[in-house]
């Protein structure tokens, strides 16, 4: 797409032919687009079609991909297939995606989840908190900002990561944070923190 597009190069002109030629045989139910369409990756996608009530995809897929650090100006044509996309990531995670692949947010936090947090990462979670609420960061900020704070206070940031996916998700592992994170409603994400650094 990008190659078709014109936003990538590829100097090999015969490639350049084959890849563009393969974009279009892509294309089954749609014309290619006539200009670099907003692209929406398909993790993000997928975790959008999960997080997000398919009412609200619309806007707030575009408000996540704003927050992400994607430049997003959209023409009905990009809306139409962002929202393409988000239905078929989740008919993907639906029909064949793997249990880690599933997401489950916690409604409330357990005293068991909360009993998981280690202490010395208690601190570092109302420091997020606070973070969020000054600044209303875009995923890369936030990402930064996590691992700042784990090597600030000496923590492996694998440790700071576990915590924060057991409070949201109840288990060790999950999507990239702080996309997550920028999905969800930030009074929440912060009122959640607060709750688990208690």
């Amino acid at each position: 797409e990008r190659i078709y597009c014109g936003v990538e190069k590829e100097e090999n002109e015969k490639k350049r032919q084959h890849l563009k030629r393969l974009y279009e045989l892509c294309q089954i139910e749609e014309r290619p687009p006539e200009k670099m369409p907003v692209q929406l990756p398909f993790r993000l996608a997928a975790m959008i079609s999960q997080v997000v009530p398919e009412e609200r995809w619309p806007e707030k897929s575009l408000e996540i991909l704003r927050r992400t650090g994607t430049d997003v100006e959209v023409v009905d044509e990009d809306r139409d297939r962002i929202l393409r996309r988000i239905k078929q990531a989740g008919n993907w995670v639906r029909r064949y995606g793997s249990e880690r692949d599933k997401l489950h947010i916690l409604k409330e936090l357990t005293p068991e989840i909360k009993s998981m947090v280690p202490n010395e990462i208690k601190p570092l979670l109302k420091d997020l908190a606070d973070y969020i609420e000054r600044k209303s960061p875009d995923a890369d900020s936030l990402n930064t900002r996590i691992f700042s704070l784990a090597k600030e206070n000496e923590i492996k940031p694998q440790k700071l990561f576990t915590a924060l996916y057991r409070i949201f998700l109840g288990r060790k592992s999950g999507p990239r944070i702080a996309p997550f994170l920028i999905s969800q409603e930030m009074d929440w994400v912060t009122e959640r923190l607060r709750e688990a650094a208690s």
